[in-house]
């Protein structure tokens, strides 16, 4: 069994839920814990847990920094997909 610890910014859209719900569900993840990033992280924390809970179970949450440890924070651009090429 895969022992797993998941970083997410969850709640802002269906995907890290999505993601969340699945690796609960997967006999052969062993999901040791749930980090929570970007932006009102204790939030996030919260609906982390509410999903965990939903299907029974209690897996440890730790909340993040609110911010980037960058000073300049760095984000992906279209820009990005020419070195794919």
């Amino acid at each position: 069994m895969e022992k797993n610890l998941l970083d997410t910014d969850i709640g802002g859209d269906i995907d890290d839920a999505i993601c969340l719900a699945y690796l609960l569900k997967e006999p052969q993840c062993d999901l040791i814990g749930i980090t929570t990033v970007c932006g009102e992280p204790e939030k996030r924390a919260a609906v982390a847990d509410a999903v965990c809970r939903t299907v029974g179970k209690e897996i440890p949450i730790v909340t993040g920094l609110d911010s980037t440890m960058q000073p300049i924070p760095v984000y992906p651009t279209p820009d990005g997909a020419e070195a794919l090429k």
